[in-house]
C-alpha cells in the first residue's frame, strides 16, 4: 500500500465525514427531513 493510497483512502473517509455533517446540518435546519 503506497502513500497514494493511503492519501486517496483519507480524502474518501474525510468527504463521507463532510456528507454526514451536511445530511445532519439540512436535517437541524429544516424541520421537516423528508427528503
Amino acid at each position: 500500500m503506497g502513500p497514494i493510497a493511503i492519501f486517496v483512502i483519507d480524502r474518501i473517509i474525510g468527504m463521507r465525514q463532510q456528507y454526514k455533517r451536511l445530511q445532519i446540518l439540512s436535517g437541524a435546519v429544516l424541520p421537516s427531513g423528508d427528503f
